[in-house]
């Protein structure tokens, strides 16, 4: 089974609904994914996804000021349904941060762009 298989497996959505919760989403956050896990609104996306036949909503841009700047920082936002959907991905791919490179920031649960930042303040 591979990762994107993994999408409409019912126990893995809450298998992350139970990650999410030990991370300590706030209530209403929590509230909101249970729910859009218990009622398998990532269903139709998901399966349209495994059969290769989905497309992503282009991304809104916003600009968001900076704290303590003049300079504004760049966001992107996906649906609602698609940001959850990318996030279980991420989640997925965990199974498979072995088989990265130590130079790869991306799907790590313990490393980020602060991580990869100092790495190169050292050098």
């Amino acid at each position: 089974m591979s990762v994107i298989d993994f999408l409409i497996d019912e126990n893995k959505w809450l298998e992350f609904l139970r990650y999410k919760d030990n991370k300590g989403l706030n209530k209403k956050e929590y509230k909101d994914l249970e729910s859009f896990i218990l009622n398998k609104e990532y269903f139709f996306i998901c399966k349209q996804i495994v059969n290769g036949n989905y497309k992503f909503s282009i991304p809104r841009k916003i600009m968001i000021s900076k704290r303590s700047t003049n300079k504004k920082r760049v966001v992107y936002l996906f649906t609602r349904e698609e940001n959850y959907i990318l996030k279980m991905v991420n989640y997925l791919m965990y199974d498979y941060e072995y088989l990265l490179s130590n130079n790869c920031y991306s799907f790590r649960r313990k490393v980020n762009a602060k991580t990869a930042f100092n790495k190169l303040k050292k050098f």
